[in-house]
């Protein structure tokens, strides 16, 4: 595939961002190799005293792909040099009277457009995979992959090339937009999350391990950084929650449900691809993984997801991949690897970084064959299924409510819109089904009435991959951080990081009554708490154990 990169780029930002973008600071590391724009040579990386950019593209846009007949099935890019590189000029009509007119087209090979590209935006260093990591050299190669979200982390900031950005109209620009301050920037963000770059594998990791990025489509361009930043910013996936994965906590914690989220939707050319950039994300758990295309795919998997889940439990903080009106609207990437039901590829993994209590009998293993073993007490409920909203006029009404209790939570309100005491049922679990969505992001399925937990009539939501009418619940508690929003300023639409709220959320599983096994197939909303509240949900999970589970003990086998 050829490209189009048009020289007159505008930017979709809603202030001038030059400044900041040119004064970006690198961090400490240098890969071994960087390309220098001037001349487009390879130099040593320490050269780049000033820091370095990192490219991040979609490989089957640099040229024609074409399957090389000497390593099976192996493909290889053959760039003809059919990239266009577009510029308006300005030729005179009058006296003082300019009028704009498409150049001639000069057409390119993809590093020749890669240069000219940096010599636009003033970037003197950049990293490019196909250049800066040896191709030839096996071991060299996965040497290089290994330190890749180095690259990303330590690079003044990512440039992501997205061809399929375009700006449709100049009236874009100067029409005011309630989300995004501009209505250009609000049409590329909804471009942007249909397109190839936004579907890979290798471009997750990418921009996980990046703190600042500039997307550059064929005509138009938009900074974006994290809100972990000290510095406002619109808030989109970018800055909410994929820029800087981690950063906005002082020890860089960072939890894997907040990866699989979107990693378990997206797509490589190769599956062992999937798990090398995903490890990538979690170096310290990787670290002694071997990296390797001969390794039998399978077992590949099983591997990655037995590693993750003996450390960090967040494996099962997801919930139902369903809209709200019952519509699967982006299948999982994953359906095709018969994995268990505990790596959470049938669902949808929560947002927010997640703290995992646990109060078990003994440590949790993994087998062999996949089978998760728990020790421990539990609680089994009864639950209902919601009603799923039949029309458009039923999914509004929700979606009000939602916005409603948002309202609420943002004036610092924590409090229930509705009273258990006096308010129907419907009221009720109407506001449920708002505090699902709001505080994991994942929509709400079924509830539980709760008389047992509380001693009141206000219903507890679930949302769950699998319907059924009892479930138990494990001594597993995910304590989630969702930062409030401070509007820094109403015109454009640019917000800091508030205070902390939180969420006491429980994996939820499902009897097999053909295997007396158990299946992973949701998440339980307990409770949260107001903003700024002491947060401990060691504390909180104690207090529930012994408030709500029996004493019985049992070893679950969850497959």
């Amino acid at each position: 595939m050829y490209i189009e990169y048009c020289r007159d780029q505008k930017a979709a930002d809603v202030e001038n961002t030059t400044d900041y973008r040119l004064n970006a600071v690198a961090g400490k590391y240098r890969p071994t190799w960087l390309i220098r724009s001037s001349d487009w040579k390879t130099v040593p990386g320490k050269e780049a005293v000033n820091g370095y950019c990192a490219l991040s593209y979609c490989w089957e846009q640099s040229g024609e792909i074409i399957r090389d007949e000497e390593n099976g099935d192996e493909y290889k890019c053959i760039d003809k040099g059919r990239h266009r590189i577009t510029e308006l000029v300005k030729r005179r009509r009058g006296k003082r009277r300019y009028r704009r007119k498409p150049a001639v087209v000069k057409h390119v090979t993809f590093e020749k457009l890669l240069q000219k590209l940096c010599n636009d935006f003033q970037i003197e260093y950049l990293w490019y995979d196909k250049v800066c990591i040896p191709q030839e050299d096996k071991q060299a190669r996965l040497r290089e992959i290994r330190q890749m979200y180095r690259v990303y982390g330590d690079a003044c900031y990512t440039v992501a090339l997205v061809p399929e950005i375009k700006a449709r109209h100049a009236n874009d620009f100067k029409r005011y937009d309630p989300l995004f301050g501009i209505k250009a920037r609000h049409l590329a963000l909804a471009i942007m999350v249909s397109t190839a770059w936004w579907k890979r594998s290798w471009t997750l990791e990418e921009v996980l391990t990046s703190k600042r990025i500039l997307v550059v489509g064929t005509n138009l361009n938009f900074w974006q950084h994290s809100l972990n930043s000290e510095i406002p910013t619109t808030i989109d996936n970018l800055s909410l929650w994929m820029l800087d994965l981690g950063g906005r906590h002082g020890d860089k914690r960072k939890s894997v449900n907040q990866a699989l989220r979107e990693a378990h939707f997206r797509t490589s050319s190769k599956q062992h691809d999937k798990i090398f950039a995903l490890a990538n994300v979690f170096p310290d758990m990787f670290n002694h993984m071997e990296i390797s295309y001969s390794i039998e795919k399978k077992t590949m998997f099983n591997t990655f997801y037995q590693t993750i889940a003996t450390n960090d439990l967040s494996t099962l903080c997801f919930g139902s991949p369903l809209e709200i009106d019952g519509r699967n609207s982006v299948p999982s990437a994953m359906d095709a690897h018969n994995l268990p039901s505990w790596t959470g590829v049938h669902g949808l993994h929560t947002i927010d970084n997640v703290v995992v209590a646990t109060s078990l009998q003994s440590p949790h293993r993994i087998t062999d064959s996949m089978q998760l073993h728990i020790v421990s007490k539990y609680l089994k409920i009864p639950v209902i299924q919601y009603e799923v909203p039949r029309t458009n006029e039923a999914s509004s009404e929700l979606l009000l409510t939602i916005d409603k209790v948002l309202a609420r939570r943002r004036a610092g309100q924590s409090d229930h819109l509705t009273n258990a005491a006096t308010d129907n049922n419907d009221a009720l679990l109407m506001e449920t089904r708002a505090d699902m969505l709001h505080h994991s992001f994942c929509n709400a399925t079924h509830y539980h009435q709760c008389r047992q937990i509380t001693g009141t009539q206000r219903p507890k939501p679930l949302s769950l991959t699998e319907n059924c009418e009892e479930c138990i619940i494990l001594p597993i508690l995910f304590g989630c951080s969702a930062a409030d929003h401070e509007l820094h300023d109403a015109k454009l639409r640019t917000y800091t990081l508030g205070q902390y709220q939180h969420q006491y959320l429980f994996p939820v599983f499902k009897k097999c009554q053909s295997t007396g096994r158990y299946r992973a197939i949701g998440i339980f909303l307990e409770n949260y708490s107001p903003v700024g509240e002491k947060f401990d949900p060691h504390v909180y999970l104690d207090q529930f154990v012994i408030s709500s589970m029996s004493n019985d003990v049992q070893e679950f086998v969850i497959e």
